[in-house]
């Protein structure tokens, strides 16, 4: 009867044991899980329109931290799950210098070489995520497809008619597009409001500063002023990082959030593009 008291005994102890080494196990798995992820600073990361790298913000397409044959790109296999996951990872070039890989045919382009590439109307070659050649609406001045529309439709740019009706002009809101009234279409061919009410023409100073031009914003993709010659809309010195400054030189705090609403959306697309190439392979 003892030898049985102690047997019993001897395994409730190492079942304990067992269940304590186990509880602490998934704690530390959980914490590491927890740390690794890095959530909070990834979010940083996509408000500057960059991702995070060994903690670390870093533009997509740029060598970063990478060696110098390399470059830093999105994980198409991670991105390309049904839950995709986002990471960066340091890649071998696929071209020298700036040239384009166009996967299509697996051959390398020069920039000034990829303009026959891209027959639909309103589109231009772009580098995805991945670091590949694809065909996607014009940037500058932003572009995009009509309302429910799929696949490589043509692009019209934003603030003109395209094929709205009359009176009417094509917008972007919440990444979707809609043909709504554009009340300075009485004025002619693409006059666009100002936030005062007045109808200034696209493309010229209206009520911007000097060498400024009132055109369509890239980042914001509404009317603004740009100086001219620049790629970027006007930014004013010493306003805060990732600060979108109005007309007036006041910083608009609702910028940075949607442009990280905007690299997340960026993001899902590049995943659904590589579930499709993942697809279309197998």
């Amino acid at each position: 009867m003892l030898r049985l008291r102690i047997v019993l005994l001897c395994s409730l102890f190492c079942t304990k044991f067992r269940v304590s080494n186990s509880a602490s196990a998934f704690v530390l798995s959980s914490s590491r899980e927890a740390f690794s992820s890095f959530t909070p600073r990834k979010d940083m990361c996509y408000l500057e329109g960059k991702v995070l790298y060994r903690n670390s913000c870093y533009q997509l397409n740029t060598q970063g931290p990478c060696e110098e044959n390399e470059r830093l790109v999105l994980d198409s296999d991670a991105a390309s799950r049904a839950n995709p996951i986002f990471e960066a990872i340091c890649l071998e070039k696929s071209c020298q210098g700036n040239d384009i890989y166009w996967p299509q045919d697996n051959y390398c382009y020069t920039p000034d070489s990829t303009k026959d590439l891209c027959q639909t109307k309103g589109t231009s070659v772009q580098i995805d995520m991945f670091g590949e050649g694809y065909c996607d609406c014009i940037q500058s001045p932003p572009h995009a497809r009509m309302p429910n529309v799929k696949g490589n439709a043509p692009c019209y740019q934003l603030y003109t008619r395209a094929q709205c009706k009359q009176h009417q002009y094509l917008v972007e809101n919440s990444y979707k597009t809609e043909c709504i009234f554009n009340p300075c279409s009485f004025r002619g061919s693409n006059f666009v409001p100002w936030k005062d009410g007045s109808c200034h023409r696209l493309r010229t100073r209206g009520p911007c500063n000097t060498n400024e031009e009132f055109t369509i914003l890239e980042d914001t993709k509404e009317p603004g002023c740009k100086e001219t010659g620049s790629s970027n809309p006007l930014f004013v010195v010493d306003i805060p990082m990732n600060c979108k400054p109005d007309h007036g030189g006041e910083c608009a705090e609702e910028f940075s959030i949607a442009r990280g609403e905007e690299f997340r959306f960026q993001l899902l697309r590049s995943a659904e593009r590589a579930r499709k190439r993942k697809k279309k392979n197998c």
